[in-house]
């Protein structure tokens, strides 16, 4: 003969595999695989917590143990209502391997373009010498490895004023003396 607990326990492992099953379903039919949402298995499982919350369960660690799989079907539940809401709106994006595999090469192929400060620094240095040849002035600046020093504390400087908006420098004639102008790129 079966005890009570030992039902309870069973049940209770029997609602822990459902509920793991149906966040599997869920996952597969917003990523595309199923046509159909999991709704009849949902409302079963619903059913079955139902059931177990209306029993009285004696013993604490059992009550516990339903409460945590009650929280986390109800947590899921949100969230699987919202991914629904948002796939109805038209604002949901799948996210798939072949996404990620796009996204990654979008990444690696903007950072390949993209020139790295320590060459923006070298050609901006440059860019500041040629000014100080042409406005007949001595340099303030002492080389390329200065001219990354002072361009990284004023992105910090423009950082702690502005957020975390990018920034650009150019080198200008101002009053026939060179100055390094920062420009936001909002």
């Amino acid at each position: 003969m079966i005890s009570e607990r030992q039902s309870v326990v069973r049940q209770l492992d029997e609602v822990e595999i459902m509920l793991k099953e149906l966040r599997i379903k869920y996952e597969q039919y917003f990523a595309g695989a199923e046509k159909i949402a999991p709704i009849k298995t949902r409302d079963a499982m619903e059913r079955q917590l139902r059931l177990l919350g209306r029993r009285r369960i004696v013993q604490t660690d059992l009550r516990y143990r339903l409460q945590n799989i009650s929280s986390s079907f109800h947590a899921y539940t949100g969230m699987w209502e919202r991914v629904q809401r948002q796939m109805d709106e038209g604002r949901y994006v799948r996210h798939t391997k072949k996404n990620a595999f796009q996204a990654a090469a979008a990444e690696e192929k903007a950072r390949a373009t993209t020139p790295t400060r320590a060459d923006n620094s070298a050609q901006l240095y440059q860019d500041y010498l040629r000014m100080c040849k042409e406005c007949n002035v001595a340099p303030a600046i002492g080389g390329a490895n200065s001219m990354e020093t002072f361009v990284r504390n004023k992105e910090e400087a423009v950082r702690q004023r502005y957020g975390d908006i990018p920034c650009s420098f150019t080198v200008v004639n101002e009053d026939g003396r060179p100055k390094i102008k920062v420009k936001l790129k909002v």
